[in-house]
């Protein structure tokens, strides 16, 4: 599980960085702070898809979505 916190700093300088330079470009100071923190927001997305989303619905849809019938519902 090393890779989780190489997500999150990937994901704050892949948005961060551009952020910073458009608040150089534009004089301001707010884009840096949204970059950072859409990039955490983007890495917990990636962590939550690659650890819990495919093994989660793997898990909860073993029978394609339907439930299979009892043996007692077949003969009523």
């Amino acid at each position: 599980m090393s890779s989780v916190p190489a997500y999150f700093l990937a994901g704050a300088a892949l948005l961060g960085v551009p952020g910073w330079a458009l608040d150089q470009w534009l004089g301001t100071r707010a884009f840096v702070a949204v970059g950072v923190l859409a990039g955490f927001a983007l890495a917990f997305y990636v962590i939550w898809v690659r650890y819990v989303g495919p093994a989660t619905a793997a898990a909860d849809d073993t029978h394609g979505g339907a439930r299979p019938a009892r043996s007692d519902e077949e003969s009523a």
